[in-house]
Formats: structure tokens, C-alpha cells, sequence
């Protein structure tokens, strides 16, 4: 390895300890000086890797399915490094390849398991040369940068095009129905009756024509915002056969069926069980059978802030990040209505790594909000949230100040709180709470 590259590696890992011993806990600081000193120190570091690298994007579930993935591999023996803190920019991922790098700035691992933003994914995925690329889905996030997410597709297509590697992708999703690398591609979706699941009051579609032909967008069964077993009637788009699919569930007990195999899971809600199809998928493409996917899964835990639960002064508090429509919608659907809860608290920022425009509100099913639920309106977008709340026809309070005698306040012991915070709120919820 060049002496250069390995003397800013050995700065930038000094410098994160010395970071971390003054209480500073900063997830893309070391990749941002790392990058700083040698703008392809990225590259060079991916350059000298031998061994696996697996890269997992799309605007929902990204995290948790990387989670699976990884945690899956570890309790394989497997070596890794992983993005765990969802810092999944370039600068993120470099922080993340240095802290897994030797001193000899070598990647010596069998895996590198990496979680990517969709739009860095289009940015920067031939730089990487991965040896698989998941993608699981498609939506509308952040409008003011992303754009139209037909857009995004397009660009993500074109990079990808050239690359030599397994793709796995969402069957259930349209806008990913025309992602090619030069290898056939991995589908996985659902194929059960999609009448068993509760119905979003608007039947949110991000993409309700195809952007080839402008025809309309329909379905045998629809499962999830626009994610279903497609077609048009002309049939210039339709859901290709599925390699992957999960053919039964039960919403009470979390007992699923994958390509005929049962497994059980702690998760709940639709999008955790496209998640977990998702990374069975990638598993077994890498060589590995039901059995070892079967054992690993009901000890699970998922990534914080993701349906998380933990005790504060006696009340159990969940954590259930909704950062655009259709996570929101599955928050509603299936947390906010299941009448656990004591006390509803969401919060909504506008920083940048949250989108400064929030009309995206406008587009959550509050109005099947049940009317009684107890619901609190924070964050630094607080009276927008309240004012969209009201629309909905539901009564709120505002959160004015975000401390634990706020998130505590009129509840009793053993009560139960739900937060549901986009992006930065969560991290401030963190804070407050210690975690």
C-alpha cells in the first residue's frame, strides 16, 4: 500500500480516538477529513479489497435490511465492516472503511456491508464495483433534493448498466422493474392475498403510470404505497417472475412463509417484512440455506429509532422513524391504530438530512388516525404538523420543548409512548433520552 495513503489512514484513526476521548461521537467527521487529505482515498481503499462487498439502497428499509445482513454474516463467523450508524454518504461510508481498515490501511474482511443513500447510489456505484447491489425500493423522500423519483430511477439505471455484479432487486416495485446490470437480476416480492392487510386510507401511488408508455399502473394485489403484482393493460409493464416470495402471513403473530419455508420474526409491519424477504434473498444468493437464515431470525433486533422499544421511568417508550409518505402511512396503519398506546408523540424537522419541505405531510393518511389517540405535535416543524393535524380533523397538542418531562408528562406508570420522529428528530430523541 502507498506510505501516503497509509499515513492519512493513521492520522484520520488518531484523530477519532482523540475525538471520541473529548466525548464527540461524530459518524462522518473522520470520513470528511479522511477525504480532506486524499479526495480518493475512497477509491484506493475499494481498489486493494479482496474479499465481498454488498452494497444495500432505497429509500425504505435500507437500514434494517443492512442490519439483517450484517448481523446475519457475523453470527456466521463471517468478518465485516458495516455502516451501522446510517451514515450511508460518501463521506459516512469512507468513515466507515477506515475504522474497519488495518494499520497497514488494508480492508482484510470478508465483507464489506454497506448501506447507500439512493441518490449517492447513482452518484458514485461505479466507483465501488460491488460484487452484489440490493435495491429495495422507490418513493417520494426529500423532494427539494432528490426530485421526481421517475428521475432518480433513470439515473440510477444508467449507472448501474455497465456494472458486473448481482443485482437484487424489489419485483414489487415498478420503478425498479427496468434496473439491468450485465447479470440477470434477483427478484424478490410478495405473493399473497393483499386483502388481509388494513387499507391505507388514500391509496398513495408514487408512480400511478408507467414512464415508458404513460399507461395507468394496476394491480392483482397491492400491497404497500406502489409496491404490488403489477401490470397495464397492454402489458408493456408487469411484475417479472419472482425468485423470492413470501406467500403467507400472519399479522398477530409474526409467522411468515418464504418460498414455502416458515420463519418467525419480532418485527412487525409491512415494511419489515419486505426487509426481511429482501435479505433472505441476498443470503441465500450468497450460498447460504433456510435453516442457518431460520435459526438467526427470532433473535433479531433492529437498528435504533426502527419500531424500537426501551423502558423510561417505568414507561415503555417505541421509537418508529416515518421520514415520507409511505413510512408514515405504515405507522399509522399499523403502531399509531393499534390502540397500545397512551400517548402519541411525532416530530418533524426540516434540517438538511430531513428535506426542508414538508408538504410531504399532506400526502400521510392522518385522517385514519383514530380520533381518540392522545397526539402531540413536535419537532422545529411543529405548528405545520399541528396545522396538518387539524386538517385531518384531529385534535393536538404542541410539543413546545423537547426534554424527558415533556415526553413523560400526563402519562401514568406503565404507560405506554409512542415517538414517531424523521431523521434529526430521532437523533435529538436519542439525546434526550440517553441513548
Amino acid at each position: 500500500m502507498n506510505p501516503s495513503i497509509i499515513l492519512t489512514v493513521w492520522f484520520v484513526k488518531i484523530f477519532t480516538v482523540l475525538t471520541k476521548l473529548f466525548g464527540y461521537q461524530a459518524s462522518t467527521l473522520p470520513g470528511l477529513i479522511g477525504f480532506r487529505l486524499d479526495s480518493q482515498l475512497l477509491d484506493k481503499l475499494i481498489k486493494s479489497y479482496q474479499g465481498k462487498l454488498i452494497l444495500i439502497s432505497g429509500t425504505n428499509g435500507k437500514t434494517t435490511t443492512t442490519k439483517l445482513i450484517a448481523d446475519f454474516l457475523s453470527s456466521s463467523g463471517k468478518t465485516l465492516v458495516t455502516n451501522s450508524s446510517g451514515s450511508n454518504l460518501e463521506r459516512g461510508i469512507l468513515a466507515s472503511l477506515i475504522k474497519g481498515s488495518s494499520w497497514r490501511a488494508k480492508l482484510e474482511q470478508d465483507y464489506l456491508v454497506i448501506e447507500i443513500d439512493e441518490a449517492e447510489l447513482a452518484r458514485i456505484v461505479s466507483r465501488l464495483d460491488p460484487n452484489y447491489l440490493l435495491v429495495t425500493n422507490l418513493s417520494r423522500d426529500q423532494l427539494d433534493r432528490y426530485g421526481e423519483i421517475d428521475s432518480l430511477a433513470t439515473k440510477i439505471g444508467g449507472a448501474i448498466r455497465s456494472l458486473d455484479c448481482q443485482l437484487i432487486i424489489n419485483g414489487d416495485d415498478p420503478l425498479l422493474a427496468s434496473l439491468k446490470t450485465t447479470k440477470p437480476a434477483i427478484y424478490y416480492g410478495f405473493s399473497f392475498d393483499s386483502q388481509q392487510l388494513p387499507t391505507s386510507g388514500s391509496e398513495l401511488s408514487d408512480i400511478p403510470y408507467d414512464i415508458k408508455t404513460k399507461q395507468k399502473i394496476k394491480y392483482h394485489n397491492r400491497y404497500l404505497g406502489h409496491l404490488g403484482d403489477y401490470y397495464t393493460d397492454s402489458h408493456s409493464l408487469t411484475r417479472p417472475k419472482l425468485d423470492y416470495h413470501l406467500d403467507k402471513l400472519d399479522l398477530e403473530t409474526g409467522k411468515l412463509q418464504i418460498n414455502h419455508q416458515p420463519l418467525d420474526t419480532k418485527l412487525s409491519g409491512v415494511y419489515n417484512y419486505y426487509n426481511i424477504l429482501a435479505s433472505y434473498s441476498l443470503i441465500c444468493s450468497l450460498g447460504y440455506n433456510d435453516s442457518q437464515f431460520q435459526s438467526f431470525l427470532p433473535s433479531f433486533e433492529p437498528a435504533p429509532g426502527r419500531s424500537q422499544s426501551l423502558r423510561l421511568d417505568g414507561r415503555e417508550l417505541t421509537i418508529a422513524l416515518a421520514k415520507n409518505p409511505v413510512g408514515m402511512n405504515q405507522v399509522i396503519s399499523y403502531v399509531i391504530n393499534s390502540k397500545q398506546y397512551q400517548k402519541v408523540i411525532i416530530l418533524i424537522n426540516d434540517q438538511i438530512a430531513d428535506g426542508r419541505d414538508v408538504s410531504w405531510l399532506y400526502d400521510c393518511d392522518f385522517q385514519t388516525v383514530l380520533p381518540t389517540t392522545k397526539l402531540f405535535a413536535g419537532g422545529l416543524r411543529a405548528k405545520d404538523l399541528r396545522l396538518r393535524l387539524t386538517v385531518a380533523g384531529l385534535e393536538s397538542s404542541l410539543l413546545e420543548k423537547l426534554d424527558k418531562s415533556s415526553l413523560l408528562a400526563k402519562t401514568d406508570p406503565d404507560d405506554r409512548i409512542l415517538i414517531v420522529p424523521n431523521y434529526t428528530a430521532m437523533q435529538d430523541v436519542f439525546e434526550v433520552i440517553g441513548q
